[in-house]
């Protein structure tokens, strides 16, 4: 079970049912995924590419589900100067990382019966793209690793409340879908619904 960030992790997960039929709708429909972007991009007047990290698209908004009687709803994106995400940002930038997109889940535990740790969530957008969501600490954290990564506690046991922030490392410009595995003890799944 993950409680505390420590430092860096191998992560095997097995994908779920839907990330694998949209796979394979992909591949039978011949999409050539060497062409996809991890999101808009434009050029800048000094001719170099820069990523664009979008705060409305489609499919935006609170996401919720509960989980053996906890409450749990993430919002996607979180814009980075929201102070919810203000110690997260401010690690980013002495990192030097590049700008990430912010989730922010709150959990309400306090009458569940197994603990939530927010383990990994996986966005789909609306063109297939599966991306990967975890702790904004250890995505930030990878970017450079001679710098320590503070440490946060990222689980609710029974009885209790309160807010994680994610992020993932690549702009999401759409959600169509939006899998949480809530317990690292477990392999549940659950597909969170838009308020």
């Amino acid at each position: 079970m993950r409680g505390r960030l420590s430092g860096p992790r191998v992560r095997i997960r097995l994908i779920s049912c839907p990330l694998l039929v949209v796979g394979i709708l992909a591949v039978g429909a011949g999409c050539d995924s060497s062409n996809r972007t991890a999101g808009p991009q434009s050029t800048t007047a000094s001719g170099s590419v820069s990523t664009q990290v979008h705060q409305s698209g489609s499919g935006f908004g609170t996401y919720e589900f509960s989980y053996n009687g906890a409450r749990i709803t993430i919002r996607v994106p979180v814009d980075r100067n929201d102070p919810a995400v203000a110690r997260a940002e401010s690690f980013r930038a002495r990192v030097g990382a590049p700008p990430v997109t912010y989730l922010l889940t709150e959990v309400d535990n306090t009458s569940g019966k197994d603990p939530v740790d927010m383990y990994t969530v996986t966005i789909v957008t609306e063109d297939g793209n599966g991306i990967d969501v975890d702790w904004a600490f250890y995505v930030i954290g990878s970017w450079n690793t001679d710098i320590e990564t503070p440490t946060e506690d990222y689980t609710f046991p029974p009885g209790t409340k309160g807010t994680t922030v994610l992020a993932a490392s690549e702009p999401i410009d759409s959600v169509a879908h939006l899998y949480v595995h809530p317990d690292s003890g477990t392999d549940d799944t659950m597909e969170a619904t838009r308020r």
